[in-house]
């Protein structure tokens, strides 16, 4: 017990100077690193190629509480992580949307595992169209802001991220919008680095849009709002190189095709990769800039959703996006 309670101390002290303490279970495809070198607060990886351990070993770092909101739930090693952290008194509590759109029997079965637990568990706010937000924090001390849900595909066939987050002002806020959307109320945010919609996620992803001057990389799942399409074809006019790097619709009518048109008309690149599937939502912005987080370039993503995101300038976080992307748009068609 002493032993694990080090280990757990030790991953914490770990992800707060930006040092990753797993190992990525299969090696990129190219030079790019998997994690971020050190940081001050944020620690980024990238998936697939980091795999499942910096999730896990996170969880299993918890030593007082959990408190995780999540779109999708399902992968079992993450749901039994939520367990033995119960199983050690940590308090864990989760928010799960309770009917995520093509989620077959969605959140329900682990809803029911969960409770059976004895970990608290509720559907969350209902006052959102869905609640698709990635979040976890640990000890009121690490935030864990992702792309991705819990689920077996995003960590071995998506290109997804992920940022551990030590910022106590970026924490702690994150924190009071859980215990609102726990406790069904409106929360109060003001913290310029994070991204909430509905609240000002459409408002600051326009702003890092309308003020790039050089180039705007983007990865999206979603390109479904004409406002966001338009100031995308408008920063190409203005002579900014915009690139768009998405994945095909997996069967059927791909709702994406008529904004990927009129990007395309109106001289924004777009490219689209098998695979790694991309279902990250990344902004790169002059080299310099970025945005990761849960939303998609879609109306309701921005407007209707609870969501959350993250602005950033860390210079080795801003490269590896880039590099990431970079590595997507060469092989992409």
């Amino acid at each position: 017990m002493i032993l694990q309670k080090i280990s757990r101390a030790l991953l914490l002290a770990l992800i707060a100077l930006g040092v990753c303490a797993c190992q990525p279970i299969s090696k990129p495809t190219t030079a790019m690193p998997v994690s971020t070198p050190a940081s001050a607060d944020l620690k980024l990886f990238v998936l697939p190629d980091a795999g499942m351990p910096p999730v896990v070993q996170f969880l299993n770092s918890a030593q007082k509480t959990i408190r995780m909101q999540m779109y999708l739930l399902t992968e079992r090693e993450i749901i039994d992580a939520l367990k033995a952290a119960r199983g050690r008194d940590v308090d864990v509590r989760v928010l799960l949307e309770a009917a995520p759109v093509g989620g077959g029997a969605g959140n329900r079965p682990v809803f029911n595992d969960l409770h059976a637990a004895q970990i608290s568990v509720k559907n969350s706010n209902p006052a959102y169209k869905l609640t698709h937000e990635k979040m976890i924090v640990v000890d009121d001390r690490v935030a864990l802001i992702a792309t991705f849900n819990q689920t077996r595909a995003a960590f071995t066939a998506n290109r997804e991220y992920g940022i551990f987050n030590t910022n106590s002002a970026d924490v702690a806020e994150i924190v009071s919008v859980f215990e609102a959307d726990w406790k069904r109320d409106a929360p109060t945010v003001s913290n310029p680095n994070l991204v909430w919609s509905p609240i000002n996620a459409r408002a600051r992803l326009t702003a890092l849009i309308d003020e790039a001057r050089q180039s705007l990389d983007l990865q999206t799942e979603e390109m479904q709002d004409r406002a966001i399409e338009d100031r995308l074809i408008a920063a190409a006019q203005r002579g900014v190189t915009v690139r768009v790097v998405m994945s095909p619709a997996p069967s059927g009518a791909d709702a994406n095709a008529p904004g990927q048109a009129r990007l395309a008309r109106g001289g924004v690149q777009v490219r689209f990769v098998k695979t790694p599937y991309i279902h990250a939502k990344m902004i790169v912005a002059d080299g310099a800039r970025a945005f990761v987080g849960s939303q998609n370039l879609s109306t309701a993503s921005l407007d209707s959703n609870r969501e959350l995101g993250i602005l950033v300038s860390d210079p080795a976080i801003v490269r590896v996006l880039a590099e990431t992307f970079a590595q997507d748009w060469n092989v992409g068609k």
